[in-house]
């Protein structure tokens, strides 16, 4: 599982606490045990939502890097066919 997901799955449980505390006061207004717990939560959401923020940019730019990679040594590798053909071609008018 990449990191970004186990972050989202966090973030997920987070909201259900959040969601959770926000019916148990059943329309009431927040004691100040609840406003601090709500608070809390919230600080935790925030924080995964920059923390997932920054890993889907990573991971993102992993596999950029990677098709570039892939696309270069293709390139590459069409190159190397493209002279050996040439080389044989050569080899085979010299006779």
């Amino acid at each position: 599982m990449k990191k970004s997901d186990e972050l989202r799955q966090q973030r997920a449980e987070v909201l259900e606490q959040m969601t959770a505390l926000h019916r148990s006061a059943g329309g009431n207004d927040f004691t100040e045990e609840m406003n601090s717990k709500w608070d809390e939560l919230s600080k935790r959401a925030e924080d995964l939502n920059k923390s997932i923020e920054r890993e889907a940019f990573i991971e993102a730019e992993e596999v950029r890097k990677a098709n570039e990679e892939a696309k270069r040594k293709a390139n590459e590798d069409a190159r190397r066919s493209v002279s050996k053909k040439t080389e044989e071609e050569k080899v085979s008018t010299e006779f």
